[in-house]
């Protein structure tokens, strides 16, 4: 079994601009969303989640890969849905 990789930044949307440098797949799609679905559920416990953060990944996700097949067919076959970041995001920016 692999390790999953890890994308740097500060906050999600420079760790999805890291994961877009990195090259977008299959295999960086799971790890990405995997790893952020995860820890946006821990901050949300802890009740210390930055809503803008979510906003603004979401704002930049929406603008350039909304319609990318290979993003919905990783999203359907895993989650069967859109991930938590980014329904969490679309909810925000749509308030």
């Amino acid at each position: 079994m692999r390790e999953a990789k890890t994308f740097a930044g500060k906050t999600v949307l420079d760790r999805f601009k890291s994961m877009e440098l990195d090259g977008i797949n299959e295999e960086n799609i799971l790890d990405f969303f995997g790893a952020e679905n995860s820890r946006y559920l821990a901050m949300n416990m802890a009740g210390s989640v930055d809503a803008d953060e979510y906003k603004d990944f979401y704002k930049y996700f929406a603008e350039r890969h909304r319609l990318n097949l290979l993003f919905d067919r990783v999203f359907r076959e895993n989650w069967e849905q859109e991930p938590v970041i980014i329904r969490v995001g679309k909810s925000l920016v749509n308030q």
